[in-house]
């Protein structure tokens, strides 16, 4: 049924396809507690989940769970998602990744109902769910459909404006209450809490009012191959014509200020720490960091190979050449390979990695080292 789960506790690293046991004398590594099995688990568990404190909280079938980090011990479950989608049609995006609000204490789900056999389009619905305790704070059918063309949908908040992205391309602002479609925009380019960016017609970068969808300001006219790279609350950081330019989110004008030395075209950067930018975090190609204030490049990876699961503090956690390491944020510097499971969501007592179907589909539990 699909309540039922299964709970494997260990002490060491369970050994899957292509997984050895880490070395046990090495004190940077963290140890397994616990591997998390559960019916309702569809796909890799951890690409629909929020970490709220020491708990991660993912969908399992109609269910919301909440398991503690590390013991991997059930905290609450609570039925919020609708019937699945039954229908064999193209097109259907089942449950989305959250939504997390700015506050950590509640996010959204996309969750697909209904899709219309004549058009294949989908009825979706918002369901608005506390992360301490899964109580749903507010259901709504969302007002806009959306067609199978739609691959892939992503969410983000932009102050209290739910913003839900088509392909990397349409964007609609929804109220995240009511499930009212606000307005709707495309070449969606990035949001912060005050704007969202979209580029148009590849030559001007335009800044909408989340709430509204109204023109803020526009820069960059008559330029071309415009790319943004991050967007925060006092910077915006962007490529065009082959140059890097920094500018002023309330304004659109350049500033006299550090850009990054060498950023790939088109990818996406994220303000980590309070004065570091990490790009590459979220896509293919070569990861590297930059000083927030000045934009020099800090490090870059020494090739394609590598992919970021996830940072905790000054700690990286990355795929090198198929291996799980550890690296120093700052530095670029190696702190520690090992034979096992990569680290995925990180908090100060542990962390939690979610295993495709192939390898389980499970959530993998590990305890941290001793950071003292």
């Amino acid at each position: 049924m699909l309540g039922q789960r299964c709970v494997i506790i260990a002490a060491t690293c369970v050994v899957l396809a292509g997984c050895s046991a880490p070395d046990a004398n090495d004190p940077s590594l963290f140890e397994h507690t616990a591997t998390v099995q559960e019916p309702g688990f569809s796909s890799k568990p951890t690409d629909q989940a929020a970490v709220v404190g020491n708990t991660v909280v993912v969908p399992s079938g109609r269910d919301l769970v909440a398991f503690e980090i590390p013991s991997g011990e059930e905290v609450w479950r609570n039925t919020v998602f609708p019937e699945p989608q039954t229908r064999d049609l193209p097109g259907v995006f089942g449950i989305s990744a959250p939504a997390v609000h700015a506050d950590g204490l509640h996010a959204t789900y996309i969750v697909d109902v209904e899709t219309h056999p004549s058009s294949y389009e989908h009825d979706l619905e918002l369901v608005v769910v506390s992360l301490t305790d899964g109580a749903v704070l507010s259901r709504s059918k969302a007002s806009t459909r959306f067609t199978p063309t739609f691959e892939r949908l992503d969410m983000v908040y932009a102050d209290e404006t739910l913003l839900v992205v088509a392909n990397d391309s349409v964007v609609v602002g929804f109220d995240a209450r009511s499930g009212d479609s606000l307005w709707t925009a495309g070449n969606y380019a990035g949001a912060s809490a005050d704007i969202v960016l979209t580029v148009s017609g590849r030559d001007a970068l335009r800044a909408l009012d989340p709430r509204t969808g109204s023109e803020q300001w526009t820069a960059l006219e008559g330029t071309a191959d415009i790319s943004v790279h991050y967007v925060g609350d006092e910077q915006i950081l962007v490529s065009a014509n082959g140059e890097q330019i920094v500018l002023d989110p309330r304004s659109g004008a350049a500033m006299d200020q550090g850009s990054l030395t060498g950023v790939a075209e088109h990818q996406k950067c994220d303000r980590v720490t309070s004065d570091v930018i990490l790009c590459g975090r979220r896509q293919p190609g070569v990861p590297a960091a930059y000083d927030y204030a000045t934009g020099e490049q800090l490090w870059v990876s020494p090739g394609e190979g590598e992919v970021i699961t996830g940072q905790f503090g000054d700690e990286l956690y990355v795929i090198q050449d198929y291996q799980p390491t550890v690296k120093d944020l700052r530095t670029g510097e190696i702190l520690s390979t090992w034979q096992g499971v990569p680290l995925e969501l990180v908090v100060a007592d542990g962390a939690v990695t979610g295993l495709s179907p192939e390898d389980g589909g499970a959530l993998y539990f590990q305890q941290a080292p001793d950071r003292g």
